[in-house]
């Protein structure tokens, strides 16, 4: 299970590196600094690993002006507001002594208005060695009218990065390496992959498999991401189409099962089956509104979504807070303060994340790349995750009070009912030798929250 922190609304160290703007439990603002830091991580790792976190990924921590820092000033170092990079060290060693790899954030498609190249580019135009590094139109640097690529939108503070170019492709290598050797981190999530010149990907995957064979690598890809997972590029990205479809069918009930079934053998038969290991599966980001506020305030159907993000094929992936009920729409409202104060969390959430994190992490079925779909008729989604080596694991969702199964004692079950009718709906994981299912009994109910 892989959990996104945005460090600076995470959690504060015992000594605060930067006076915040706001109080903790504010509603930010794009310029709003709470002052979490890595030493605040370190200090709830031991929440992590009780939750079954065994990935951490962390938006970036390089020094940049914003507290997103989205916008890399020198990307060498650890921003001061965040703590060193003997913090950073701290923090992937604990967090290796926990079972817990650690993920960094790489924005290698653009660079920060205060970036030094870009700073000589200003300052000496085409006489800059760093010239071919950005896309500018003209002789000049013109701030004004912004006459250079950035990203998004004309955005002046995040011009764009050439990485087509030898120097800086080969800056942005020893960048992507250096995190590795110095502080032996696990992986890289790459910011706008699919708008980085795509020669540069096969190196970067070599040079960094060279120094570390299990390095993870996941590309940030909103739309179909076949180019990227052909074997030279990325080992998967974050499957925002996946997010949607569960969404529309868990929480906005606005696809049925028989539909979500066909949507999903479409969106499986997309990409080679090795990379669907890869695949963060997520329903929440720093880029997006929060679980539970798509979900209208309604537990159960997030523990839905959660359920299937957990037993489909891949990496599922929880925003921080999304497993105790955090809300908020769209950035930056989705970049709340982490709540601390238990009274205040939704304990059967977090208590359903839980449940389905060991599940995933000690059941052979869900670490494999297969599923089939069993039954997709109006009120019963039914799908198997197939295990060579023992039993399989069955994954039924369920509308009509009289389907249940033949069995015992069920690894997870959960009342789910629907949040548009009131109608009963439940969800059930249980094992079986067969792929049928053990068969079904409408004498049995089955289905209880544990």
């Amino acid at each position: 299970m892989a959990y996104q922190i945005f460090p600076d609304r995470f959690a504060v160290g015992e000594q605060q590196l930067v006076r915040p703007t706001d109080p903790w439990d504010a509603r930010p603002t794009p310029d709003s600094v709470f002052g979490g830091n890595l030493r605040g991580i370190v200090d709830k790792l031991p929440y992590l690993s009780d939750l079954g976190v065994n990935l951490m990924y962390l938006t970036p921590i390089f020094q940049a002006p914003s507290n997103h820092k989205y916008d890399t000033q020198d990307y060498f170092a650890v921003d001061p507001a965040f703590g060193t990079l003997g913090d950073l060290q701290l923090l992937v060693r604990e967090a290796h002594r926990l079972g817990i790899r650690v993920v960094l954030d790489a924005v290698f498609n653009h660079s920060g208005f205060q970036f030094a190249p870009f700073q000589d580019v200003i300052a000496r135009g085409t006489a800059s060695p760093y010239w071919s590094w950005f896309f500018v139109q003209g002789d000049r640097v013109d701030v004004e009218s912004v006459n250079y690529e950035t990203f998004a939108t004309r955005l002046r503070h995040m011009p764009k990065l050439n990485l087509a170019e030898p120097a800086a492709e080969e800056y942005f290598l020893q960048v992507a390496k250096h995190y590795v050797l110095e502080c032996d981190i696990d992986g890289w999530r790459f910011d706008v992959a699919n708008e980085i010149d795509p020669h540069f990907w096969s190196r970067l995957r070599s040079e960094l498999r060279a120094l570390k064979p299990d390095i993870l690598l996941i590309g940030e890809i909103w739309h179909d991401s076949l180019p990227w997972l052909m074997g030279d590029a990325f080992d998967g990205v974050m499957n925002y189409p996946l997010r949607e479809l569960v969404m529309r069918y868990a929480m906005d009930e606005s696809i049925d099962e028989p539909a979500f079934a066909e949507a999903w053998v479409r969106l499986y038969l997309q990409y080679p089956r090795p990379a669907w290991r890869a695949m963060w599966n997520l329903l929440g980001s720093h880029d997006t509104e929060r679980a539970l506020t798509r979900a209208r305030g309604h537990v159960p159907s997030v523990v839905l979504a959660f359920a299937m993000l957990f037993t489909l094929p891949g990496i599922p992936m929880v925003y921080y807070g999304d497993e105790i009920g955090m809300e908020g729409g769209t950035d930056p409202d989705c970049r709340r303060g982490m709540i601390w104060d238990a009274n205040l969390w939704q304990l059967d959430l977090r208590e359903a994340v839980r449940q389905l994190a060991w599940l995933k992490r000690t059941h052979p079925a869900l670490a494999g790349d297969t599923m089939e779909i069993r039954d997709a008729n109006s009120g019963v989604l039914h799908y198997v995750r197939l295990n060579g080596t023992g039993p399989h694991l069955h994954i039924a969702v369920c509308k009509r009070r009289d389907f249940g199964a033949e069995v015992d004692s069920p690894l997870f079950a959960w009342d789910v009912p629907s949040r548009t009718s009131g109608e009963e709906r439940k969800i059930l994981i249980w094992e079986c030798d067969s792929t049928e299912g053990c068969g079904h009994d409408s004498r049995a109910d089955g289905f209880h929250n544990q």
